[in-house]
Protein backbone atom coordinates (compact mmCIF):
# COMPACT_ATOMS: atom_id res chain seq x y z
CA UNK A 1 0.00 0.00 0.00
CA UNK A 2 3.26 2.13 0.21
CA UNK A 3 2.96 5.12 -2.51
CA UNK A 4 6.29 4.25 -4.80
CA UNK A 5 7.83 5.78 -7.71
CA UNK A 6 10.57 4.87 -9.83
CA UNK A 7 12.46 7.25 -11.71
CA UNK A 8 15.66 7.22 -13.82
CA UNK A 9 16.60 10.42 -13.69
CA UNK A 10 20.22 11.08 -11.77
CA UNK A 11 19.99 14.39 -11.74
CA UNK A 12 16.91 14.68 -9.64
CA UNK A 13 16.51 17.46 -7.50
CA UNK A 14 15.57 15.28 -4.97
CA UNK A 15 14.78 18.26 -2.88
CA UNK A 16 11.53 19.06 -5.30
CA UNK A 17 10.74 15.82 -6.30
CA UNK A 18 6.55 15.05 -5.17
CA UNK A 19 6.85 12.82 -1.95
CA UNK A 20 6.25 8.98 -2.23
CA UNK A 21 6.74 6.61 0.45
CA UNK A 22 9.45 5.06 -1.38
CA UNK A 23 11.46 6.76 -4.18
CA UNK A 24 13.30 4.43 -6.25
CA UNK A 25 16.02 5.47 -8.57
CA UNK A 26 17.53 3.04 -11.04
CA UNK A 27 21.29 3.89 -11.13
CA UNK A 28 22.16 1.38 -14.02
CA UNK A 29 25.41 0.87 -12.49
CA UNK A 30 25.69 -2.67 -12.67
CA UNK A 31 28.22 -2.76 -15.83
CA UNK A 32 29.88 0.23 -15.63
CA UNK A 33 33.53 0.80 -13.59
CA UNK A 34 33.33 0.39 -9.99
CA UNK A 35 34.78 4.14 -9.80
CA UNK A 36 31.54 5.36 -11.75
CA UNK A 37 29.45 3.36 -9.82
CA UNK A 38 30.68 4.90 -7.07
CA UNK A 39 30.21 8.13 -7.57
CA UNK A 40 26.97 7.83 -9.32
CA UNK A 41 25.55 6.16 -6.08
CA UNK A 42 27.53 8.92 -3.75
CA UNK A 43 26.40 11.81 -5.75
CA UNK A 44 22.43 10.58 -5.23
CA UNK A 45 23.30 9.86 -1.36
CA UNK A 46 24.70 12.75 -0.56
CA UNK A 47 21.68 14.24 -2.46
CA UNK A 48 18.91 12.04 -0.61
CA UNK A 49 20.56 13.01 2.53
CA UNK A 50 21.00 16.95 1.68
CA UNK A 51 16.96 16.69 0.92
CA UNK A 52 16.24 15.39 4.51
CA UNK A 53 15.34 11.65 3.23
CA UNK A 54 15.54 9.73 6.48
CA UNK A 55 15.84 6.24 5.07
CA UNK A 56 18.18 4.66 2.05
CA UNK A 57 18.04 1.05 0.87
CA UNK A 58 20.64 0.31 -1.71
CA UNK A 59 19.01 -2.39 -4.04
CA UNK A 60 21.91 -4.50 -4.89
CA UNK A 61 21.72 -7.90 -7.11
CA UNK A 62 20.53 -11.17 -5.36
CA UNK A 63 23.29 -13.01 -7.67
CA UNK A 64 26.00 -10.24 -6.32
CA UNK A 65 26.81 -9.53 -9.76
CA UNK A 66 28.01 -5.90 -10.52
CA UNK A 67 29.99 -3.28 -8.47
CA UNK A 68 28.56 -4.35 -5.00
CA UNK A 69 31.06 -3.13 -2.93
CA UNK A 70 31.48 0.20 -4.00
CA UNK A 71 28.10 1.13 -4.52
CA UNK A 72 27.77 -0.24 -0.75
CA UNK A 73 30.86 2.15 0.55
CA UNK A 74 29.54 4.81 -1.26
CA UNK A 75 26.17 4.87 0.33
CA UNK A 76 28.13 4.44 3.59
CA UNK A 77 30.17 7.31 2.93
CA UNK A 78 28.37 9.62 1.29
CA UNK A 79 25.71 9.30 4.40
CA UNK A 80 27.84 10.46 6.78
CA UNK A 81 26.71 6.96 9.11
CA UNK A 82 28.96 5.18 10.56
CA UNK A 83 26.80 1.74 10.27
CA UNK A 84 25.26 -0.01 7.08
CA UNK A 85 23.21 -3.24 7.30
CA UNK A 86 24.07 -5.37 4.08
CA UNK A 87 21.17 -8.19 4.19
CA UNK A 88 21.89 -9.77 -0.11
CA UNK A 89 19.51 -12.89 0.71
CA UNK A 90 16.71 -13.70 -1.17
CA UNK A 91 15.52 -16.72 0.68
CA UNK A 92 12.07 -17.15 -1.87
CA UNK A 93 14.34 -17.51 -4.76
CA UNK A 94 16.80 -20.13 -2.59
CA UNK A 95 19.57 -17.14 -2.30
CA UNK A 96 21.19 -17.34 1.11
CA UNK A 97 23.50 -16.04 3.82
CA UNK A 98 24.54 -18.62 6.13
CA UNK A 99 27.87 -18.03 7.96
CA UNK A 100 28.98 -15.28 6.30
CA UNK A 101 28.98 -17.16 2.79
CA UNK A 102 26.49 -16.66 0.05
CA UNK A 103 24.51 -19.80 -1.31
CA UNK A 104 22.41 -19.78 -4.32
CA UNK A 105 20.35 -23.38 -3.90
CA UNK A 106 22.61 -24.84 -1.17
CA UNK A 107 25.81 -23.75 -3.70
CA UNK A 108 28.12 -20.98 -2.34
CA UNK A 109 27.83 -18.37 -5.06
CA UNK A 110 31.11 -18.24 -6.86
CA UNK A 111 30.24 -22.12 -7.83
CA UNK A 112 26.91 -21.94 -9.22
CA UNK A 113 24.90 -20.00 -12.11
CA UNK A 114 26.46 -16.76 -10.57
CA UNK A 115 30.40 -17.97 -10.92
CA UNK A 116 29.63 -19.15 -14.68
CA UNK A 117 28.28 -15.34 -15.68
CA UNK A 118 30.11 -14.48 -18.97
CA UNK A 119 30.25 -11.02 -18.15
CA UNK A 120 30.77 -10.64 -14.54
CA UNK A 121 31.19 -13.85 -12.88
CA UNK A 122 30.74 -13.76 -9.04
CA UNK A 123 34.56 -15.00 -8.18
CA UNK A 124 34.31 -15.21 -4.21
CA UNK A 125 30.86 -16.18 -1.57
CA UNK A 126 32.49 -14.91 1.77
CA UNK A 127 30.79 -11.73 1.59
CA UNK A 128 33.38 -9.81 3.28
CA UNK A 129 35.55 -10.86 0.45
CA UNK A 130 33.51 -8.53 -2.01
CA UNK A 131 34.91 -5.33 0.11
CA UNK A 132 38.79 -5.41 -0.44
CA UNK A 133 40.33 -2.65 1.25
CA UNK A 134 37.53 -2.06 3.55
CA UNK A 135 37.17 -5.99 4.65
CA UNK A 136 38.63 -4.43 8.27
CA UNK A 137 35.11 -3.00 8.29
CA UNK A 138 33.11 -5.77 7.23
CA UNK A 139 31.64 -7.23 10.70
CA UNK A 140 29.60 -10.98 10.09
CA UNK A 141 26.72 -12.00 12.86
CA UNK A 142 24.78 -15.40 12.98
CA UNK A 143 22.01 -13.29 15.04
CA UNK A 144 21.07 -9.90 15.40
CA UNK A 145 21.81 -10.00 19.04
CA UNK A 146 25.34 -10.61 18.32
CA UNK A 147 25.51 -6.93 16.92
CA UNK A 148 28.66 -5.19 18.37
CA UNK A 149 28.75 -1.16 17.15
CA UNK A 150 32.34 0.13 16.76
CA UNK A 151 32.52 3.32 17.98
CA UNK A 152 34.58 6.07 15.82
CA UNK A 153 34.86 3.82 12.77
CA UNK A 154 32.35 2.78 10.06
CA UNK A 155 31.14 -0.87 10.02
CA UNK A 156 29.54 -2.79 7.24
CA UNK A 157 27.09 -5.72 9.17
CA UNK A 158 26.30 -8.76 6.93
CA UNK A 159 23.93 -11.01 8.87
CA UNK A 160 23.28 -14.42 8.31
CA UNK A 161 19.73 -14.85 6.68
CA UNK A 162 18.60 -18.32 5.34
CA UNK A 163 14.58 -17.50 5.84
CA UNK A 164 12.18 -14.41 5.10
CA UNK A 165 11.80 -14.67 9.21
CA UNK A 166 15.53 -14.15 9.80
CA UNK A 167 15.10 -10.95 7.62
CA UNK A 168 12.35 -9.67 9.69
CA UNK A 169 14.35 -10.70 12.79
CA UNK A 170 17.39 -8.67 11.80
CA UNK A 171 15.56 -5.85 10.49
CA UNK A 172 12.98 -5.74 14.03
CA UNK A 173 16.25 -5.77 15.84
CA UNK A 174 17.73 -3.19 14.02
CA UNK A 175 14.65 -1.21 14.12
CA UNK A 176 14.63 -1.31 18.19
CA UNK A 177 18.19 -0.17 18.30
CA UNK A 178 17.77 3.05 15.66
CA UNK A 179 20.37 1.61 13.31
CA UNK A 180 17.81 1.00 10.28
CA UNK A 181 19.18 4.77 9.01
CA UNK A 182 20.67 3.06 5.71
CA UNK A 183 20.66 -0.46 4.36
CA UNK A 184 21.67 -2.40 1.45
CA UNK A 185 20.58 -5.65 0.28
Amino acid sequence: GARTEIITDLGIDLSQYPRADVLVIDTETRHVSEKEAYETVYRLTRNAMEAGITCLYKKTDSGLRGNISGEVRAVLDASGEDFLAFLPAFPKMNRIVAGGISYVDGTPIEQSVFGRDPFEPVTCSRIRDFFGGYEGMVREYARPEELVIQEGGKQIAVFDSETDEDLHEVTDYLHGKGRLRILAG
